[in-house]
């Protein structure tokens, strides 16, 4: 079986879930289908993101999202890691180490 057919991972989908709560609870009161549209998604991608039903969002649907949100993409790759949202910038260092 090829890796991108692969089931994911404990670790990835608790991530996932990080992940999609970030993007509920920033989202508040905002329209889904509003934020959706700006991100570039469908609102019933983005229902299944917030649901943590999407556990690997793309990179673009990511980057997508936290521009429609106003979010830095440094704070969601700390959820997506478990860390602190308090940590300094990722730098480029090549990521997490």
């Amino acid at each position: 079986m090829s890796a991108w057919c692969e089931s994911p991972d404990p670790e990835q989908i608790e991530a996932g879930r990080r992940l999609g709560a970030l993007f509920r609870e920033t989202r508040a009161g905002r329209d889904p289908a509003t934020v959706a549209h700006s991100a570039g998604i469908s609102p019933e991608t983005l229902r299944k993101i917030e649901m943590g039903r999407l556990p690997s969002p793309g990179f673009g649907t990511v980057v997508g999202l936290c521009a429609a949100l106003d979010l830095p993409l440094d704070t969601a790759a700390h959820v997506w890691l478990g860390e602190p949202t308090g940590c300094p910038p990722l730098s480029g260092s090549g990521g997490h180490e």
